[in-house]
């Protein structure tokens, strides 16, 4: 029975059809009509995407039905590998990549014939060299498979491997997967209690250097700060860029969406994800389900999910990040294009032209751009608020600022969208830092490469609940320390990767947000203190100019940041709520008790992942700001 669904490589793939494959696909086996036909091929000229492919994309035809005309044109037998298992052990020894990258995978052995499963007729030629030269004493038949099909048995064969090269896809200079070992432990166990001993022995002298680092860290940030309030003046006063070109070919985008106990937001998130105004054919969005995740498996059975998305199912490992998760579905990607998005973000529908514009319009050397983030519940509560107040400031003027510094930019972990090459030469994600994203704009600097933002929002659910802040801000908050900590292993190889300028920016933008928050509790306590006029007399020993410089520089860096509030929410066309700012001074403490708790888990729990819980919110698709 085998034997008849074969066709030998001497004359495998060479037969001459005798009907047209637009003819077969319209006449003989009536999958489409004329006009899905002349519109597929319409898409098919704007992405480069064969015809068929441009076919499933849409809809107007199943992947099995796409297998079977391709069988049926090219005379090669058509096959379930879901039904008829492939042999696992034929796969010992392949190269995972080099399947993925053919679209093929061992089916069978037969006597001294290996049986090939492959997903496309384009590339037969390429598959019959490759299988020559892996299994030279053989003789090589093929079988035609769903893609569905082969990249399933592909990631099933491979699971293991795959999982294991997640974990270590970041070169270990970089990554921060051995904190807490070797001899940063031991520096660790011996420099803490030799400055608390040193604290208690000189008082007087260990407050002095604390208060001088903390003016040091408040001046930088406030001249960051100030040259993006000034930037952002210039620009709205400057002539407008030069408008991106188009693509004549649009690229291939995949889409990451990582997901864990997400049943309260995945359809919202579907939805969205529907509504993007991007060809469809070269839309390629993948789902990443947890190998346990039981609750949204179950939620999404109930959904019929669009033909441009798939769903890779995570294997459970001892790590469970979000880049743990990307970096193993980065090789199943279809995309010279690698964008994120989380479970409940609302992209603007043209975001992705945008991505495609900038990118087709800018040098190599851009290897991602970023979309702003914004909120679809700014008015839910107090928190909200003042949240969506610190994001908009963040994502409309002091990124802007450091763009115009030509400062390494600390990527946000959604809507950032990588040149598939330039992700993968600098190795991906580190699986192990709990705020991957920033770590990895780091990264892309020490490589020559810069990140770019591009106007375009998109919209996230703030948080509404103060535990399930803290928690988010204490996950980012380790991640910074143990980016800086980790790029900081060797400070003269990144005072050499970056130049002086950066260098210094780094040391800003990481060691200056960790101290801000981390020095709040004793900025309040010094503040009323003096109020009330009960200062120790070991506030006496501190030198009066640094006094006067502190009273200077932290409410001058205030100033600052309500005129960076003022043009974030100008930007935003939302002038209402600026008087919010007002209450950020009780805002910040929350940061602060999300800091100190993040320097307890760099000992307890670096890798720890705080869990957000979305679905929060009361606002409804209907409502949706991106639509």
């Amino acid at each position: 029975m085998r034997e008849g669904m074969l066709e030998f490589e001497e004359h495998q793939g060479h037969a001459v059809p005798d009907v047209p494959f637009h003819d077969l696909l319209r006449d003989e086996m009536a999958l489409c009509s004329n006009a899905q036909l002349s519109t597929a091929q319409q898409m098919a000229d704007l992405t480069g995407v064969k015809l068929d492919q441009v076919l499933v994309q849409t809809g107007v035809m199943t992947q099995i039905q796409r297998r079977d005309a391709l069988s049926r044109h090219h005379d090669i037998a058509g096959i379930s590998l879901e039904s008829s298992q492939p042999d696992a052990t034929l796969c010992d020894g392949l190269d995972y990549k080099h399947c993925l990258h053919l679209g093929f995978v061992p089916w069978q052995r037969l006597g001294q014939t290996i049986i090939l499963a492959i997903d496309d007729t384009d590339r037969i030629d390429a598959v019959l060299q490759s299988a020559h030269g892996i299994w030279s004493d053989l003789r090589v038949g093929l079988v035609l498979a769903t893609q569905h099909d082969v990249r399933t048995t592909i990631e099933t064969a491979f699971s293991v491997q795959i999982a294991q090269q997640a974990l270590r896809t970041c070169p270990q200079r970089y990554s921060c997967r051995s904190w807490g070992q070797g001899r940063g432990l031991s520096i660790t166990a011996v420099l803490g209690p030799a400055m608390l001993i040193a604290a208690f022995l000189a008082p007087i002298a260990a407050l002095t250097v604390v208060l001088s680092w903390i003016l040091c860290a408040n001046t930088a940030t406030l001249g960051l700060r100030l040259t993006a309030v000034l930037s952002m003046r210039w620009r709205r006063g400057s002539k407008p860029l030069q408008q991106d070109n188009e693509p004549q070919i649009w690229p291939t985008i995949s889409i990451l969406l990582p997901v864990l106990r997400e049943e309260a937001v995945i359809g919202q998130l579907i939805r969205a994800m529907e509504r993007l105004d991007y060809p469809r054919a070269a839309l390629d969005v993948m789902l990443l389900l947890e190998e346990n995740d039981d609750i949204t498996r179950r939620t999404l059975s109930e959904i019929t999910l669009p033909p441009f998305l798939r769903v890779i199912e995570v294997p459970e490992g001892e790590l469970k990040t979000k880049p743990r998760a990307m970096n193993y579905a980065l090789p199943f990607c279809r995309g010279s294009i690698i964008g994120i998005y989380d479970a409940e973000d609302r992209p603007e529908p043209d975001q992705l032209r945008k991505v495609a514009a900038r990118l087709n319009s800018t040098s190599w050397h851009v290897g991602c751009v970023q979309a702003r983030l914004d909120f679809y519940n700014p008015d839910q509560n107090w928190l909200t608020r003042c949240f969506t107040l610190e994001y908009a400031t963040w994502f409309r003027v002091l990124l802007h600022g450091i763009q115009v510094l030509r400062l390494p930019l600390p990527l946000g972990g959604t809507s950032v969208f990588f040149r598939r090459p330039v992700l993968e030469e600098i190795g991906a994600w580190d699986a192990h830092n709990v705020t991957e994203d920033a770590e990895l704009g780091m990264r892309l600097a020490r490589y020559g490469f810069h990140c770019e933002m591009i106007a375009s929002t998109t919209f996230e659910e703030a948080n509404s609940h103060y535990r399930n802040w803290i928690g988010q801000r204490s996950r980012w908050l380790k991640g910074y320390c143990m980016t800086w900590a980790a790029h900081m292993r060797s400070p003269v190889s990144l005072l050499r990767d970056l130049g002086v300028g950066s260098f210094l920016g780094f040391q800003v933008l990481f060691l200056g947000a960790i101290t801000a928050y981390l020095a709040i509790p004793l900025f309040w306590l010094m503040t009323g203190m003096a109020v009330v006029g009960t200062a120790p007399q070991l506030l006496n020993g501190v030198p009066g100019w640094m006094w006067t410089a502190l009273w200077i520089s932290l409410p001058m860096g205030q100033i600052v940041m309500l005129a960076a509030v003022a043009l974030a929410m100008r930007d935003r066309n939302d002038m209402r709520r600026v008087l919010w700012a007002f209450t950020l001074p009780a805002y910040w403490p929350l940061g602060a008790l999300a800091a100190w708790r993040a320097v307890i888990e760099l000992f307890v729990a670096p890798f720890h992942w705080h869990k957000t819980q979305h679905g929060l919110s009361d606002i409804s698709d209907e409502n949706n700001p991106a639509a």
